[in-house]
């Protein structure tokens, strides 16, 4: 569902900033270090709910879905994902299906509430759109623990249009569970590149697990 328009009143407009994403490298895990947010003025921000069966149980919680346009007229997309205290267990990655840009420059917000940040991003260099951002760290299993929230992490594009034209998951560790697929808010292709969109979506029914 949509946030109130109070809701929305009182995030409308965020501090102008010079972006701060890393630039995602194709088929590697890229370090986030997590670095502020571009500035801009929110568009879109909703909030929907989830829920798949893993650990045993239910995963349950909300994500919540952002676009701000910057001063220069592009926008970046960022997500915050919310796990309930009584879920089933931790949730381990964030995948978006389709979101097709020309430019990946991805980071978690440090300035934005939240208990934990996406460490790692994994950029997949078929055509489709496919970015994981991965709550696991390396020294200590990690995810999103039931009770807590993310900080909201983006992806900065050149997009000068948008729409609900992308879908994301969510994982539990090891992706042994994977949820059904949700909307998302992506920049709308350009006309040459619906021509490989097919193609990529294709490709999805054979991208490999990353853990």
């Amino acid at each position: 569902m949509k946030l109130n328009r109070l809701t929305l009143v009182a995030f409308a407009t965020i501090v102008a900033s010079s972006a701060g994403a890393v630039i995602l490298t194709p088929d590697a895990y890229t370090p986030l270090p997590g670095s502020l947010s571009p500035g801009g003025t929110i568009v879109e921000d909703v909030l929907e709910s989830f829920s798949f069966a893993a650990y045993g149980g239910t995963v349950t919680g909300q994500v919540q879905n952002r676009v701000v346009l910057k001063g220069d007229g592009t926008y970046f997309f960022a997500w915050r994902i919310f796990n309930d205290a009584n879920s089933s267990g931790k949730i381990q990655d964030l995948r978006t299906i389709g979101f097709e840009t020309p430019v990946y420059d991805g980071d978690w917000d440090n300035t934005s509430l939240g208990d934990m940040a996406p460490t790692q991003a994994f950029l997949f260099s078929m055509p489709g759109g496919f970015v994981n951002f991965n709550f696991n760290r390396s020294t200590d299993p990690g995810g999103l623990t039931p009770g807590q929230s993310s900080r909201f992490f983006y992806l900065d594009t050149n997009a000068t249009a948008y729409g609900r034209v992308a879908t994301y998951d969510l994982t539990n560790l090891g992706q042994t569970e994977i949820s059904g697929q949700y909307s998302t808010f992506a920049p709308v292709p350009e006309p040459a590149t619906f021509a490989v969109l097919g193609i990529g979506l294709l490709a999805f029914a054979r991208r490999k697990k990353r853990s």
